[in-house]
């Protein structure tokens, strides 16, 4: 079964920024072994994957949903680190994708958080639960309730109690 449009689109946009991102061009692009030098790429990563693969793939209906594009997202960065693990520079392609990993989830999360995808119908009820809780800090419902809860009343015995007993043993 195809993605759902809405969901589709999301993941078009989300594809759409992070490919602009300026950190994303080690990962625009299919690993090319033969032109960056790196013969024993295909031994070290057996599921290469790469923006370019991605976007062919949303593009064609490939995803069945959007944690499909994030399985593939994540892979992409757990590629490049396992292949330049030894490549400790700051500007390595490990840690440009640690740090592109970074965006990439926050975007994600900002695309697909539970917010995000919350219906109308959801959204009138936050609202309501909203004004109801604004109400109740206006009537000061919440220092009543600390004031007169069974919890607090327990607590205000017992320091009576203790000063009780303090007065008495002349403390």
């Amino acid at each position: 079964m195809p993605m759902p449009s809405d969901l589709h689109a999301r993941c078009a946009r989300l594809h759409a920024d992070l490919s602009r991102h300026a950190l994303a061009w080690p990962f625009l692009e299919p690993v090319d072994p033969v032109a960056l030098n790196v013969p024993t790429y295909y031994e070290v990563i057996s599921h290469p994957m790469d923006l370019a693969t991605m976007g062919a793939k949303l593009n064609s209906g490939d995803y069945h949903d959007p944690v499909e594009y994030r399985t593939d997202l994540l892979l992409m960065f757990a590629n490049a680190i396992e292949f330049n693990r030894d490549d400790e520079r700051e500007d390595s392609v490990a840690n440009m994708a640690r740090k592109f990993q970074v965006v990439a989830l926050a975007n994600w999360d900002a695309f697909f958080s539970e917010a995000a995808l919350t219906d109308w119908g959801s959204k009138a009820e936050l609202q309501a639960q909203q004004r109801f809780i604004q109400r109740a800090k206006e009537r000061k419902v919440l220092s009543r309730w600390k004031r007169d809860s069974f919890v607090a009343r327990l607590n205000r015995d017992k320091m009576d109690e203790r000063r009780r007993l303090a007065v008495s043993h002349g403390e």
